[in-house]
């Protein structure tokens, strides 16, 4: 199998593991949804390891590429965790909340869940 063959194999293994996570976290609503039954366990423990699957498919993509690949998406130089909550006050109820995540690459992603208080 030529460099390129082998790339193309580990790069469809990475989207096919996305894809299983992103099937397992369908009717997920809450954290809780995963700690509430022995299916939410599952689907959790199927999650790690897509997650655990896609970490050695990239260093295998590194070793393939020589790290030539990996080297045009550099870390972020500031890997610090920065922690922002706003402290507020709100009355029972429905309420919408935002959750902002920016990985180490600088990007992000928001999710807007509904939750009773």
């Amino acid at each position: 199998m030529s460099d390129t063959e082998l790339i193309k194999e580990i790069l469809s293994q990475i989207v096919m593991a996305i894809g299983r996570i992103e099937r397992r976290f369908q009717n997920i609503q809450r954290p809780d949804n995963f700690l509430d039954s022995e299916e939410g366990l599952d689907r959790l423990d199927g999650i790690c390891m897509m997650l655990i699957a896609i970490g050695e498919s990239l260093k295998n993509l590194d070793k393939v590429t020589s790290g030539s690949l990996l080297k045009r998406f550099p870390a972020k130089k500031d890997r610090l965790l920065e922690l922002k909550s706003v402290f507020y006050e709100c009355q029972s109820g429905r309420r919408m909340i935002a959750v902002k995540v920016v990985d180490i690459f600088g990007n992000d992603t928001m999710k807007v869940i509904e939750v009773t208080v």
